[in-house]
């Protein structure tokens, strides 16, 4: 599947009143109502009722890393990217998701000074168990 999403650097938590201090966030905001249908499906099929993400449907691209080329940071500030993401649900069994491809992620990782896969693989977080942020 394919959808676009929009680069946002040290964000805000959406859906609480808790603001995350630490440096060095990027996120890809992406359509909510994709995380909302994979819930939906989550819930019919497995009947587990998941939350929202604290960032909405999101994917985590650097987290909290020191980059070694900090100037660059914000270069594709609200940026629109185009991401591939698949349609099966992955689970750790607390957080749920779905894996995603975009090598201009990586490249930007590298960019940075980063390495160019991240710890956890690109994806794309849909939802998680209450009492587990995500």
């Amino acid at each position: 599947m394919k959808t676009t999403g929009r680069l946002i650097y040290d964000p805000a938590l959406v859906k609480s009143t808790k603001t995350r201090n630490d440096p060095f966030w990027l996120i890809v905001e992406c359509d909510p109502e994709i995380s909302r249908y994979y819930r939906y499906w989550v819930y019919k099929e497995l009947y587990v009722k998941l939350l929202r993400p604290a960032w909405g449907a999101h994917i985590s691209v650097i987290r909290g890393e020191n980059p070694t080329s900090p100037e660059l940071w914000k270069k594709y500030s609200g940026q629109k990217i185009s991401i591939e993401y698949s349609h099966e649900v992955e689970t750790n069994e607390r957080h749920y998701w779905l894996d995603v491809d975009c090598p201009f992620l990586l490249t930007l990782r590298e960019e940075l000074g980063l390495k160019r896969n991240p710890y956890f693989k690109l994806h794309m977080t849909i939802g998680n168990l209450p009492g587990e942020e995500g």
